[in-house]
């Protein structure tokens, strides 16, 4: 290979794949980190927000809707990292680019087989570059597949992510069985009063019937003694005039007799 044809090559091929590499493992680290940052801190806040005291008669704040948005932005998240894999793109091409990076040093230097009598050292400099290049996209699909069979990539998003879930779920099943407690109170003294009301009704009706016949029975003996009064003075009058009666007579006969 000739000089001017090598040094087309090194410009627009390896300088250029290795600025391209770098360039895209930054960025891909960035954007993982900061998907990571996220996650961390809206994980901290949705278990801060959930062990928050519930408000008391409408006064306070209810975290319940703040953990419920939390919740979700982070399952976005979690579903954004594993779609995209920035986390796997990073370390592609950071690897890639690390490997690129030496293969110029060996070429000037002549280390390894380019110190080799007799080598073609441009043509073998550009074999080793493309054997590099290849070997990153024939092992993306391998890379994919291993983070798949093992979950190192993913094992700590999805503890998160069933944390989250977990204490959301958990948040969400003691509000309703504190919802459900309150609704079984009003139920249990709705029916306590409907008990005590017809016990009331009742005792007031039995002893009014019964207040009344008593009352009745007290009437009807107070005539019964007047009515007895009534009758021993009457006939208890009669006898003491009839007692008078009789001897008034024997009086006036035995005055006739003695004259």
């Amino acid at each position: 290979m000739d000089s001017a044809t090598f040094s087309e090559y090194l410009e627009k091929r390896y300088f250029d794949q290795m600025a391209y590499y770098s360039k895209a493992s930054s960025k891909n680290q960035k954007k993982y980190k900061n998907f990571q940052w996220i996650l961390i801190i809206l994980s901290t806040l949705t278990t801060i927000m959930a062990a928050m005291p519930r408000p008391v008669d409408g006064k306070g704040f209810d975290f319940q809707y703040a953990i419920v948005i939390s919740a979700a932005i982070v399952t976005i998240l979690t579903s954004a990292l594993k779609t995209f894999q920035y986390q796997e793109l990073w370390v592609t091409y950071r690897t890639t680019n690390e490997q690129l990076k030496p293969e110029i040093y060996y070429y000037q230097f002549n280390v390894g087989e380019y110190g080799k009598p007799g080598v073609d050292k441009e043509s073998l400099f550009v074999t080793h570059v493309e054997s590099i290049l290849s070997k990153e996209h024939s092992n993306w699909p391998a890379y994919k597949k291993m983070e798949g069979e093992n979950g190192k990539g993913n094992q700590q998003i999805d503890e998160i992510q069933k944390k989250l879930d977990d204490l959301v779920r958990g948040t969400l099943n003691t509000q309703r069985k504190a919802a459900s407690t309150g609704d079984t109170a009003d139920t249990a003294t709705d029916a306590l009063n409907e008990v005590t009301t017809e016990t009331t009704t009742d005792a007031t009706t039995e002893a009014t019937p019964d207040t009344t016949t008593d009352a009745l029975n007290d009437d009807a003996t107070t005539e019964t003694a007047s009515d007895t009064t009534t009758d021993a003075s009457g006939e208890e009058t009669t006898d003491v005039a009839g007692d008078a009666s009789d001897e008034s007579l024997d009086a006036g006969i035995k005055e006739s007799a003695s004259k």
